[in-house]
């Protein structure tokens, strides 16, 4: 975990999904816990999707998840364009653009649900970092779950 030194922590990309907004909240007020772990880390901390969370649904218009393929973020804007689509676009200015390697080393988006998941993992990444960080929670949390999405990572969302 040598090379991740500048890590973006993101809660509310689902505004229903309230332990990653709890958590994105706690750190960015006193990040020491994870300064502890990680001395030399740069963190930053993003709520992703505010109007969701305002209204403490899944997503305000479409899921915001969902609005990060190249494809979707090269469009040009439109007036039809929903808030979660120009979310995307915003997040990607500020921490992207995506697939780029500047500005941020990792990136996790805190989730949670009802389903019977356990602690998951789902890596977007096969390289040597992912994998290491993979291996150290695993480590750490024998009863973790890791799953590899399938996409091209251009197009996965």
């Amino acid at each position: 975990m040598d090379t991740a030194r500048k890590i973006l922590i993101v809660g509310g990309t689902h505004g229903n999904e309230l332990t990653g907004v709890y958590l994105q909240r706690k750190w960015s007020a006193d990040p020491s816990p994870l300064l502890s772990r990680l001395p030399s880390g740069e963190f930053q901390f993003l709520l992703a999707n505010p109007d969701a969370v305002q209204l403490c649904r899944r997503y305000a218009q479409t899921d915001l998840n969902r609005c990060f393929a190249h494809s979707t973020l090269a469009q040009p804007a439109s007036p039809q364009d929903t808030t979660e689509i120009r979310r995307a676009r915003q997040i990607d200015a500020a921490f992207g653009p995506k697939g780029s390697t500047a500005p941020i080393d990792l990136l996790l988006d805190i989730h949670n649900t009802t389903a019977n998941m356990g602690i998951t993992l789902i890596l977007s990444a096969r390289d040597a970092m992912t994998c290491r960080i993979a291996a150290h929670l695993a480590r750490e949390f024998p009863q973790v779950r890791l799953f590899l999405q399938p996409e091209e990572r251009s197009e996965s969302p």
